[in-house]
């Protein structure tokens, strides 16, 4: 068996946003959006923003802090940065992370776009397995806020930029260790088709857009990709599924990235289960990218829905396009 899941702590900015006040801001300069959208839409009531001062290691250092101060003794022997965003281009953010929070222990980033958190986690399966590192803590710290454009100079730049106005800040911090002969993940494997990388973009701080300061904001076409995800996910679930030997009444839950309710229930639909077994953050916390997946599973561990022994699936969804599955025995 691999690793498994142990413990989860989550960092929300205070400052809560709903649909009227996002709408209120942008209607300051234009009349384009109208009361009720953005939940008839997306499926959205409220979101949750960083301070313009905090920083996306300040809310990783006290997601990893909470995860620390309730797991005394806890000797972390990696910390995995997982995340879209990030402080700035060089050094790597889990450098900060790591002094910020008061670890010592080694450290590095990885970055694929929402997938960032779930890909951390099949690297640190295969570092537990192996015996390399026992206690790893993986940290997802999402910004979003930055990528939105609350001043569109015209309708086409909103509707290029609306998906974004789903996006929510917040920073997750999850324990990952070794399972047992009964639990822990049993299967995962990682799909990507890299023709489809220009629908959803931020295409500041590298070689194509240095200085771009329009690429700031966040660019996407993204009922295409839907259509794209659409195209192979069934075929990816239903292999995981017959290579694990679960049926659909087997599985007790199934945690995925949420840009819409809508997408959501899309996921029911293809695993033809009930969406109260898709935990449903989005509403909530809106778009919170890479952090959106181990933010599901906390909310579970909170309301004492994961039982031991309960098979679950951990669904990734990317840009690029990115698609990450996981199967996992809950400890």
């Amino acid at each position: 068996m691999g690793a498994t899941i142990k413990d989860i702590a989550t960092y929300i900015p205070a400052a809560l946003w709903t649909n009227e006040a996002v709408v209120s801001r942008i209607n300051k300069t234009t009349n384009w959006l109208h009361e009720g959208m953005l939940e008839r839409l997306l499926g959205i009531e409220t979101r949750y923003y960083a301070e313009e001062s905090e920083q996306v290691s300040d809310m990783a250092a006290k997601a990893a802090m909470k995860l620390l101060h309730r797991n005394p003794g806890l000797e972390v022997d990696l910390m995995i940065f997982a995340s879209t965003s990030s402080d700035m281009v060089e050094p790597a953010t889990s450098s900060i992370v790591q002094h910020k929070a008061g670890l010592n222990c080694p450290s590095f980033d990885i970055k694929n776009a929402c997938n960032s958190f779930v890909n951390a986690l099949h690297v640190a399966n295969s570092f537990v397995q192996s015996g390399t590192y026992k206690n790893i803590l993986i940290i997802s710290s999402e910004k979003l806020s930055n990528s939105i454009r609350f001043d569109p100079e015209d309708t086409s730049q909103l509707r290029d930029n609306f998906s974004a106005l789903s996006f929510g800040d917040a920073a997750v911090a999850a324990w990952i260790t070794s399972g047992s002969k009964n639990n822990g993940i049993v299967y995962e494997k990682i799909f990507t088709n890299g023709s489809f990388w220009n629908l959803c973009q931020m295409g500041c701080g590298g070689s194509a857009f240095p200085r771009d300061v329009e690429r700031t904001y966040f660019s996407g076409k993204t009922l295409h990709l839907k259509e794209a995800f659409l195209a192979v996910a069934p075929d990816l679930i239903r292999s995981a599924l017959d290579t694990c030997q679960w049926s659909v009444s087997d599985i007790s839950h199934v945690f995925t990235h949420q840009v819409s309710l809508d997408a959501l229930k899309t996921i029911s639909q293809i695993f033809n289960i009930p969406a109260s077994q898709c935990e449903n953050t989005f509403s909530k916390y809106g778009n919170t990218a890479s952090a959106s997946i181990p933010l599901a599973i906390h909310k579970a561990m909170q309301q004492k829905k994961l039982k031991s022994g309960d098979k679950i699936v951990i669904l990734g969804l990317a840009a690029g396009i990115n698609i990450s599955i996981q199967c996992m025995i809950w400890p």
